[in-house]
């Protein structure tokens, strides 16, 4: 899913990897199921990923693991870069084999991520035509998305207090399901956070950082709401142009001075003077009339 890139430019402190571009993943069969301390972890599989990425979420439910630092820098595909809290080894297994498998950890991405190094360590071949996989000469079953719920949720960058009786724009961060996919415009739906503070409806840009979601405080007190508290999840929508669009065939209708003399030129011959008078009072009569204007 992201590659080294030589012309990307370098961070001090390491190297980069960078996502190469948007691709669709939908129906596709590109994961695996493995094993973690017995449970079971869908691994989406990506040959344009020069390294794998871990949830960090996940881990942090895993015990025994021991956590290194990292000098690593990986970049999405808007180049925003993705948090990297260090790197570690994950006993991963498939079929009672272990497959200790080196990964950056990262709060920024929803599933596990395994890149072409991975594919290279295991000795797999990916029959792309006949959707099959094998690892060290064992065959894999290739999954796709169906029942494997994924959604991005929309986290606070940083603990903020709201006044009472106030509102606040919080800094909020966003989870991603493809670092070479960012997403497009997103919306986090209003909801109550706890007793008397809210998340507002926010309408949020294609990326994962820098964000900003509206919330409330109607209580009489302060309110501190901490780093990491989920606001809800991302809810992809389509934005549309606040232009309104006019179609070859429409035409507009440019205002004419003597529009009123052309309707009374289209009067019968035979209507009375009484009556013509009347009409072209009703014609000067404004739309917002008053008693008096009314009364002609």
């Amino acid at each position: 899913m992201s590659t080294v890139r030589p012309e990307a430019k370098k961070q001090q402190g390491g190297p980069n990897v960078h996502a190469r571009g948007a691709t669709d993943l939908t129906g596709a069969c590109v994961y695996i199921q493995l094993r973690l301390e017995g449970r079971n972890i869908m691994c989406l599989l990506d040959t344009g990923c020069d390294t794998n990425l871990f949830p960090y979420s996940l881990l942090k439910r895993i015990k025994g693991i021991s956590v290194t630092e990292s000098n690593k820098h990986v970049l999405a595909a808007n180049d925003t870069e993705v948090t990297i809290i260090g790197e570690a080894a994950i006993p991963l297994t498939l079929e009672n084999r272990s497959l200790k498998t080196f990964a950056l950890l990262s709060p920024d991405v929803e599933e596990v991520m395994l890149g072409i190094d991975w594919l290279r360590k295991n000795k797999c071949i990916w029959d792309f035509c006949n959707q099959r996989l094998y690892v060290d000469g064992l065959q894999v079953p290739l999954l796709n998305q169906e029942g494997h719920t994924r959604c991005r949720r929309v986290l606070i960058q940083e603990d903020t207090t709201i006044p009472p009786r106030g509102e606040l724009d919080i800094p909020a961060r966003s989870t991603l399901l493809s670092i070479r996919n960012v997403g497009s415009e997103g919306m986090v739906e209003s909801r109550r956070l706890r007793s008397g503070v809210y998340v507002g409806r926010t309408l949020l840009p294609p990326s994962h950082k820098g964000l900003q979601v509206r919330m409330a405080n109607t209580t009489n007190k302060p309110q501190l709401v901490k780093r990491g508290t989920c606001l809800g999840e991302l809810d992809t929508v389509e934005v549309l142009d606040d232009k309104p669009r006019i179609e070859e065939d429409d035409k507009l209708i440019e205002p004419q001075d003597d529009v009123r003399e052309i309707l009374m030129d289209k009067l019968p011959e035979d209507m009375t003077m009484q009556r013509r008078w009347k009409t072209e009072c009703v014609q000067h009569t404004p739309l917002y009339t008053t008693e008096s204007a009314a009364s002609c």
